[in-house]
């Protein structure tokens, strides 16, 4: 096939998937692994847990955005269980700074800073886990009670940072920033810790971008080689 006849598909198809995949621009989802050598109460639920990470700097310069998600469907097992992420902890070094958690929740979410509180399990984490942030479910006052505060079924909590969005997302993605959970509250009793897996979750406008240039530059192909076939047919 001649070059000429290769660029106009493979612009096509480059340039559906970026319009595909350019909205929203910077956001990244990491899910969680279980934690070798540790509980295994929750092991089967650690897929319904994950970290969604913004470029939170038009709002406020310099800042990301990280949403710690319970995806646990409502109705189910664990959620009518009351299975809710107790904590959470961020082994950050110095790449972050200016904790701020409480920021956009979903659902009726409350968290306190507590960067001394222990990471349960976090001594098997692969690797290490040095933790410098750490915020625990608020309680107090009637509204607060039976761990109301605690990411319930369905909820997230929003935690803001100091840090630039692309250094955070290399060092999430190579295992330098770890991000872990406390779990409780889980079918059967309980509790269990999680830990952020390396390998990052496709967002699914990325998986639709890429099918739709695929698809396109497949359809494409097909009519050049109809063409060509038309054109030695009447020679």
């Amino acid at each position: 096939m001649k070059l000429n006849s290769v660029l106009p598909i493979a612009a096509a198809a480059v340039g559906i998937a970026i319009t595909t995949a350019v909205n929203p621009a910077s956001a990244f989802t990491i899910g969680f692994n279980n934690i070798p050598n540790g509980d295994t109460a929750g092991d089967s639920l650690v897929s319904n847990f994950q970290v969604q990470v913004t470029d939170n700097s038009s709002n406020v310069s310099n800042t990301v955005l990280f949403k710690i998600l319970n995806n646990l469907a409502p109705g189910s097992l664990a959620a009518n269980a009351g299975t809710f992420i107790r904590s959470v902890h961020f082994a950050s070094g110095s790449l972050l700074s200016n904790f701020t958690p409480n920021v956009n929740n979903t659902g009726f979410v409350s968290f306190d800073v507590s960067n001394s509180l222990n990471f349960p399990q976090g001594n098997n984490v692969p690797g290490g886990f040095i933790q410098v942030f750490a915020a625990d479910r608020a309680t107090g006052g009637q509204q607060l009670s039976n761990n109301a505060g605690g990411i319930q079924a369905g909820e997230a909590l929003g935690v803001r940072f100091t840090g630039n969005y692309n250094s955070v997302i290399a060092a999430l993605t190579n295992g330098t920033l770890k991000v872990g959970i406390h779990v409780q509250a889980l079918p059967g009793g309980g509790s269990d810790s999680f830990v952020t897996n390396p390998n990052p979750v496709p967002e699914p406008f990325t998986i639709v971008g890429s099918g739709v240039a695929l698809g396109v530059g497949a359809m494409m192909r097909k009519k050049q080689q109809k063409k060509k076939a038309i054109a030695k047919t009447d020679a």
